[in-house]
């Protein structure tokens, strides 16, 4: 099989009454009713590598067992790799439903910002989910490839037939293949045209007992110990654009005042847009008065392309030093 591509966090969402080329109509989780996806069953399941999990879809119908319940619904999604190329796919079934498993679909590409207004959507695939023949077990589907160069941010799937009555539309997974079209050239920007990266959603990990160059060592929220951080002031409140929340770290500290307390913590994330060039940061200060000797005063800071990041020692130096509240240049421009 190709690769797989990658989908990024938070950004899969289920539709319904929707059709290859128009605006997609956002589903909702509910235990009844028309234009939902069943409670506990949503299309993020999809991606969590469970055959044993399923999102399951209701469509325009509100009960009972029919042909149409579960069609025109599906999920839209974007991808992490930069210029994703989609070439292939591979539907889980729904085993002891298989009367509610998916067997015709449409798939279709878009760059558009704004994917709930968007209709420039491509057609690039419409036929079999792989899914035709019944299993007596949890099982993958055929793989089904995809004839298509073009490379699109966000994909759609929408399901246009299922194998038989029922009241909804189930598969349990669906594995995505292709490949990244970006060009070793492509640059994110400069460092005389700067602007604010986002965060990937779910990707900022907290550490402790690390060094420039080394392994990264998780870090774990708790009330006391060391390698731990303080519970609901993890690193992801750094990025939640207020000042007023904090990422507060022990380290090698268990109690106490003392000199090295928070000292060799800090944490990992990763950009979201393509080929990202890390130009400038600022920090801002923990607080005032009794807290501000918390502050952190000097810092490294690393790049890194390794794809599993907790064993990865390839961490590239490109800056040592203060913290303060000004914009600190960073050597990778």
């Amino acid at each position: 099989l190709p690769p797989f591509l990658d989908v990024q966090s938070g950004t899969i969402y289920g539709v319904w009454n929707t059709f290859a080329g128009g605006i997609s109509t956002l589903a909702t989780e509910n235990s009844t009713g028309a234009g939902t996806y069943y409670t506990g069953q949503s299309p993020d399941n999809l991606f969590d590598g469970s055959l044993n999990t399923k999102y399951t879809s209701r469509g325009n119908s509100t009960s009972g067992t029919n042909t149409y319940a579960g069609l025109n619904t599906g999920f839209y999604l974007t991808i992490i790799q930069c210029q994703p190329v989609l070439i292939g796919f591979r539907f889980g079934n729904a085993y002891n439903f298989s009367e509610r498993e998916p067997l015709t679909l449409t798939i279709e590409g878009t760059n558009c910002a704004n994917l709930t207004t968007c209709v420039n959507w491509t057609l690039i695939y419409n036929g079999s989910t792989g899914l035709d023949t019944v299993t007596s077990s949890l099982a993958y589907g055929q793989y089904q490839s995809i004839s298509n160069s073009n490379s699109y941010k966000t994909y759609r799937f929408l399901i246009t037939d299922k194998r038989d009555l029922s009241a909804y539309v189930s598969y349990s997974e669906v594995q995505l293949f292709g490949y990244s079209n970006q060009s070793s050239t492509s640059q994110n920007g400069t460092s005389n045209s700067t602007s604010l990266f986002a965060i990937q959603s779910g990707s900022v990990q907290a550490l402790w007992n690390t060094f420039a160059g080394g392994i990264s060592t998780i870090a774990t929220a708790n009330t006391s110990g060391v390698g731990t951080y303080v519970p609901n002031q993890s690193a992801d409140l750094l990025f939640d654009n207020k000042t007023s929340t904090k990422y507060t770290s022990r380290g090698n500290s268990s109690s106490g005042n003392n000199s090295i307390a928070g000292l060799n913590t800090g944490f990992y994330l990763t950009i979201a847009q393509c080929q990202p060039t890390l130009v400038k940061f600022r920090f801002a200060t923990a607080a005032t008065g009794s807290s501000a000797d918390r502050d952190p005063t000097a810092i490294t800071v690393e790049g890194t392309n390794c794809y599993i990041l907790v064993n990865c020692t390839n961490w590239t130096l490109i800056y040592t030093g203060p913290t303060d509240g000004e914009y600190k240049q960073t050597t990778r421009e």
